[in-house]
């Protein structure tokens, strides 16, 4: 279930993640905001077929286009053989709750596959490929197993550690932990990665928000200071 507040300022209420012969619905009420706190019609949403392979297409071309000038690999053909051989199945199939523990077991064994199939490929840039395919599939798109929204993962990459050094300048504990290392290929083994997500925890704990919620804090939608 998600709470918040639309652009429009108007209330806003999901439900995802339930199944129903096969297919994931979501529904969404949206409440006027005003005194009264009526409530419009829930708008009921399949995942069809057709939604279904656009946002999984779309998640791929995401992550292509995530990746940057020091990435080691950006052919089309690379990146998405990669991603195709990846077990997003067990996570995006409807199913049973996914609690975080077994998510993260999950996401360690699926990265060290991932970068053990293309040796050019270190941990800090294979999480990256497949924590950009899961926000734009499960966080956006609302694919997977209920409570799967909650357990992901923020993509790690300089925008995030600038948004997370300018929101706790004083917070050494959330520094020293999510800004361990400052680049992605400097993310060389899973217990670096694993720290960094830990001081990522520590931040949302404090933001009051999901795991990959701290994504918030991305620089690299802002627009650039006047000089």
């Amino acid at each position: 279930m998600y709470r918040g507040q639309g652009t429009d300022g108007s209330f806003i209420e999901t439900v995802g993640g339930g199944e129903n012969k096969g297919e994931n619905k979501g529904f969404a009420f949206f409440g006027s905001g005003d005194e009264s706190g009526s409530m419009c019609e829930p708008a009921d949403r399949d995942m069809t077929e057709p939604r279904i392979k656009i946002l999984r297409d779309f998640a791929k071309w995401t992550a292509l286009s995530a990746l940057r000038s020091g990435a080691p690999i950006k052919s089309r053909k690379d990146v998405y053989g990669l991603l195709e051989a990846v077990a997003f199945e067990d996570v995006l199939q409807p199913g049973s709750p996914i609690l975080e523990a077994d998510f993260d077991k999950w996401h360690e064994q699926q990265t060290l596959k991932l970068c053990d199939r293309n040796h050019h490929v270190p941990i800090g840039w294979g999480v990256k490929l497949i924590n950009v395919y899961l926000k734009t599939a499960a966080y956006i798109g609302d694919l997977g197993r209920p409570n799967l929204r909650d357990v992901l993962h923020p993509p790690i990459d300089a925008g995030l550690w600038e948004g997370i050094a300018k929101r706790f300048p004083k917070r050494q504990d959330i520094l020293d932990d999510a800004r361990c290392v400052l680049r992605i290929k400097e993310i060389t083994d899973y217990k670096t990665y694993r720290q960094i997500i830990d001081g990522c925890r520590a931040a949302a704990k404090t933001l009051e928000c999901s795991l990959i919620e701290v994504d918030q804090l991305w620089q690299g939608a802002a627009t650039p200071e006047a000089e």
